[in-house]
């Protein structure tokens, strides 16, 4: 039997869902039958794209401990995805993304909460070369030692129509003749679409095999970052120059040029970017029972 008593109309504490993986995940929940108390700041109840009887709002930050047991009360299970892509002010990875867990940790052991199901990221490691896969890393640790049923999802790039990585490659390619390659471009990543996490973190709330799990993700395909770009210029129809920029002359510039306002790359992105970022896909489509979507079939659509 699970640990924990599953109903289709449990409800669950989300964090994150005005985030474009966290309306997919909202989305998918819904359907599932469940309903959801989400957790989203002032003004982010523009970006649901989702509204109903099933969802109810609570405003408030992650980084409240407060706020986050408020609108956990009378939750089941617990899906945090917040995390911020950048610090600003007090808005810190450790903050949001170590403190932020840590508070829905701390209110899910409160309320009496025994599923937690936790977004981190592959990189995610003691002693992490950024702050922030360290604050991923941290967050996932104060999850596995907190005696709670727990999944932890690792997931390479997340494409979709909204995001700001690969999207944000196609819309360079086709707005300009040249396009920068940081080093030798030989680093790799595994780019998984977002409705295949969305609807693994649904199915992760009945599953018991994968209780107490940490499971990496990424999509059917690995590519170099030069194989990434080459299948985006397929995709949007454009060819560019590549430039490949020395890491030894990036390091020096981009530590300048980071603290600038809406700085197009920052040293803790240039490495993560540099560094490998793919797994071994099989283990989480076979128990999760998904077709992993190649990049091919859902990218193009976007560029038109």
């Amino acid at each position: 039997m699970l640990r924990y008593k599953v109903a289709v109309n449990m409800k669950i504490f989300l964090t994150g869902a005005s985030g474009y993986v966290g309306n997919y995940i909202l989305r998918d929940l819904v359907k599932a039958g469940y309903e959801v108390n989400c957790l989203i700041r002032k003004g982010s109840e523009k970006k649901l794209r989702m509204k109903g009887k099933k969802i109810k709002i609570f405003y408030g930050d992650i980084t409240d401990s407060a706020a986050v047991a408020k609108a956990m009360k009378g939750c089941k299970a617990v899906i945090n995805l917040v995390a911020i892509r950048r610090e600003h002010r007090k808005q810190t990875f450790e903050n949001v993304i170590f403190g932020g867990t840590k508070n829905c940790v701390d209110a899910a052991k409160k309320h009496g909460i025994k599923r937690f199901i936790q977004m981190s990221v592959l990189g995610a490691k003691r002693n992490a070369e950024t702050k922030f896969w360290q604050a991923k890393w941290e967050a996932e640790e104060y999850v596995r030692k907190s005696d709670l049923t727990y999944t932890i999802f690792r997931p390479s790039f997340i494409f979709s129509k909204e995001d700001i990585s690969i999207n944000e490659f196609a819309r360079l390619i086709k707005k300009f003749p040249v396009f920068p390659i940081f080093g030798d471009g030989e680093y790799k990543s595994q780019p998984v679409y977002v409705e295949d996490v969305s609807a693994a973190f649904a199915k992760a709330i009945k599953l018991r095999d994968v209780e107490n799990g940490i499971f990496e993700v990424g999509g059917p395909k690995k590519y170099t970052f030069n194989e990434l770009i080459a299948t985006l210029e397929t995709l949007v129809n454009k060819k560019v120059v590549k430039l490949n920029v020395l890491l030894w002359i990036a390091y020096p510039i981009v530590s300048l040029i980071q603290f600038l306002p809406n700085a197009p790359i920052t040293m803790g992105e240039l490495k993560m970017l540099t560094r490998d970022n793919v797994c071994n896909e099989k283990k989480f489509a076979e128990i999760f029972k998904i077709k992993l979507t190649p990049l091919e079939k859902k990218f193009k659509g976007y560029h038109k």
